[in-house]
């Protein structure tokens, strides 16, 4: 990343502003720094746009991060988005937009090095929309008025001779099509050209890649699945499956925490820059090449997903969510030990406040997409977990009354917190949980709240949280957030268990 060059003050253009979209892109490709980024107050640039450097200078805000650096990716962003319209990959090379791609993503990053809360990279699209807009209308005017008047443009259809073939062409096409012929579609991915149902379906059948071990330059495909936290983004890899998503201290203290107490979920690990920045390189890399093309179907949330700053590889988990008609199959088919180890991650979300899940404790109707059933980690895989602190004193009280009359019902009889989870159940699957199941639900519920217990009663807790809470400072760096968010899941955690014990105990 580099400050511009040039002195700040705006300027007015002083180069003659391009008439034709190949005189832009020669432009563009002149102007072009190392072949990756544009410089916000290069002159000949602005006079090539016919635009003004204080445009650009009234959009960024100070409080963004380094001034200079965010108008040179606000040039940048503008420059990519009309050399996409002016077939710049005929100048620079097909792999242009990857560098360009590669240059803000590090330029964003020092920007905002010492910013806490940034302002998303991908709002500099949004910016350019109007100044690509006013260009791209120019331009258009321009080669109309070269070869007829406007008013002939009302009546007639407009009529262009090529400059480098001196062929007739009609305006409404852009380019000469016997110089530049149309490019056949390039073939649809199968994830495409099916349903996004038949697309899961599909990919359910691929195995799960290790994730210490992935090499995301192998990525063939890609396809994004809808979630909580920005969803997950899955990276086929040759003939296996990796993932990838968003991350924070309180879904990977969830993790961690998890394996700690013997609870199945999926496993995960940090990527951030400056850590494994290789990795994230590659990653970057491997996905923006088989990512959907702008205005394809989730090209959006995967491009926005590659901005954040942690993102955590997630092992695939190859089933299917606790909903729909596998689901109802699946469980119609009696199989071994889904009850028991539900009511063990029920115990589980509990101890750590998950509300979006099974509505066990809280007054909501569950998301039963986060319980995937039929992998091969086990009969059930909890997913999206992430632990939520109440601060406050009264809402702390207020939950912990819901999880000691939960723990109550466990041990005695089912009541009206049961009979939601099976309520849930039934309007996800189609199922209604016989008394024999019901019974295992509990079990599996109440085991694990007395394990917690006795870890809180032999005073081993302590141990397990600061032993989990280290190993998620040593990944997110040892900050003032990171360690403040480790603190708040750590409180939250200790004060649920105690009131485990005083449950298990009446």
């Amino acid at each position: 990343p580099r400050a511009p060059d040039s002195p700040k003050a705006p300027e007015a253009p002083k180069s003659v502003a391009a008439k034709t979209w190949d005189e832009l892109a020669v432009g563009l490709a002149t102007t072009c720094r190392d072949g990756c980024c544009w410089q916000c107050h290069d002159q000949a640039l602005l006079g090539l746009c016919d635009l003004r450097a204080d445009v650009f200078e009234r959009a960024v805000r100070g409080w963004w991060g380094v001034r200079d650096l965010w108008l040179d990716m606000y040039a940048t962003e503008v420059a990519k988005q009309l050399g996409l319209r002016a077939q710049l990959d005929r100048r620079l090379g097909s792999a242009w937009v990857d560098k360009v791609e590669e240059w803000l993503d590090a330029t964003y990053a020092a920007a905002t090095a010492n910013i806490t809360t940034p302002p998303p990279r991908n709002m500099l699209q949004g910016k350019s929309i109007a100044l690509v807009k006013t260009v791209s209308e120019r331009l258009s005017a321009s080669a109309v008025r070269q070869h007829v008047g406007w008013r002939k443009v009302l009546t007639a259809p407009v009529t262009l001779v090529c400059d480098q073939c001196h062929k007739d062409y009609s305006q409404r096409i852009g380019r000469c099509p016997a110089c530049f012929p149309p490019k056949a579609p390039p073939p649809r991915k199968e994830s495409e050209a099916a349903s996004p149902e038949a697309a899961q379906k599909e990919w359910r059948t691929l195995p799960a890649a290790a994730i210490d071990s992935i090499d995301w330059r192998q990525a063939s495909d890609v396809l994004w699945c809808h979630g909580g936290s920005g969803g997950v983004t899955l990276v086929r890899l040759d003939s296996q499956v990796a993932c990838f998503k968003r991350s924070s201290p309180a879904e990977l203290f969830a993790q961690r925490l998890a394996t700690a107490v013997k609870v199945r979920v999926a496993p995960m690990r940090l990527l951030r820059s400056g850590m494994n920045c290789d990795e994230a390189y590659q990653l970057r890399q491997g996905v923006r090449r088989v990512a959907p093309d702008v205005g394809q179907d989730n090209w959006l949330p995967i491009r926005k997903m590659m901005q954040y700053e942690y993102l955590a590889a997630v092992q695939y988990v190859n089933g299917f969510g606790m909903m729909g008609l596998e689901a109802h199959k699946h469980l119609m088919e009696g199989a071994a030990g889904v009850w028991s180890e539900l009511g063990r991650l029920m115990g589980y979300d509990m101890l750590i406040n998950n509300f979006d899940r099974l509505p066990l404790a809280w007054s909501n109707e569950g998301n039963l997409g986060n319980v995937m059933l039929g992998s091969e980690l086990g009969p059930v895989v909890g997913i999206d977990q992430c632990v939520s602190p109440i601060t406050h004193p009264d809402g702390l009280e207020l939950y912990l009354g819901r999880v000691r009359a939960s723990i109550h019902e466990a041990c005695d009889a089912p009541g009206p917190r049961f009979r939601a989870v099976q309520e849930a159940i039934y309007c996800n699957t189609g199922i209604t949980i016989s008394s024999e199941q019901m019974d295992e639900l509990r079990s599996g519920c109440l085991a694990f709240a007395h394990e917690a217990a006795a870890l809180c009663r032999n005073r081993e807790l302590d141990g397990v949280l600061d032993s989990v809470g280290r190993g998620v400072l040593d990944e997110f760096g040892d900050q003032a957030e990171a360690a403040a968010n480790v603190q708040k899941a750590s409180s939250m955690v200790a004060a649920v268990a105690a009131a485990f014990v005083g449950a298990v105990n009446a």
